[in-house]
């Protein structure tokens, strides 16, 4: 390894059985600089998600399971996940491998070279309906009307923060969390980097229409005037 330095990958993952395996497999594959600890977040799955984390477990002590007590949603499992992390830096993104791992290196150099945010921007997704790209669309017009701070269209949770934007983040004690929104406010140097979001490895996303719009009401709420909710459990 280049570095001794620990890092921190969290993951949510709701009815997510069927790629867990598999991203825990291109996360190794491409982090083989750093010690990296990967943070399963099941967020009240129904499927094998957890049992099949656990079975990763025995083969590797680097991977961490946090179970949520029901679905808070995305977002509360983002921050559960973060809070529960203890690298010098955090990487987010999604179970589905549409992020390609294989740019986790890249994410990574950047923040050597001194970056305390490099921001995942989706430049296209592979296999989408014109609809799908539309309603996307939507959804970013829709938060630029709504949020303090600007939100580059197709940045996404796929993104990485340093130890001191982990503890920033933590300051506002948000109680309705919308990570990416949170991060542009803080208002740290962030590094961009475009990227092609594949194919769903396996399975179906939750993110529902009405999901995706009270997210966008979510992201109009200033962090100054919001409480943190703790309604999640460790085990």
């Amino acid at each position: 390894m280049r570095s001794s330095k620990l890092i921190s990958i969290v993951i949510p993952a709701h009815d997510e059985q069927e790629n867990i395996a598999a991203i825990h497999s291109e996360i190794r594959a491409h982090v083989t600089d750093y010690p990296a600890e990967i943070i399963f977040v099941d967020d009240g799955s129904g499927d094998n998600t957890a049992e099949n984390v656990r079975s990763l477990q025995a083969a590797d002590p680097l991977v961490r399971l946090l179970r949520l007590s029901r679905n808070f949603g995305h977002q509360a499992a983002l921050l559960a996940g973060i809070q529960a992390a203890r690298g010098a830096a955090v990487i987010t993104m999604d179970c589905d491998l549409q992020q390609p791992p294989e740019l986790l290196p890249q994410m990574l150099d950047a923040w050597q070279n001194g970056m305390p945010v490099v921001q995942m921007v989706r430049r296209d997704t592979l296999g989408v309906t014109w609809i799908k790209k539309k309603t996307s669309a939507l959804f970013y017009c829709f938060l630029q009307l709504l949020s303090d701070s600007p939100v580059v269209p197709g940045a996404a949770d796929f993104q990485l923060l340093d130890r001191k934007v982990v503890e920033a983040l933590f300051s506002l004690k948000d109680r309705r969390p919308f990570l990416c929104g949170l991060v542009s406010w803080l208002g740290f140097p962030a590094h961009k980097i475009e990227y092609v979001a594949g194919n769903r490895h396996a399975g179906n996303s939750s993110y529902s229409v009405s999901r995706m719009l009270r997210l966008s009401v979510d992201a109009g709420a200033s962090p100054e005037d919001s409480q943190q909710v703790q309604s999640f459990s460790d085990i």
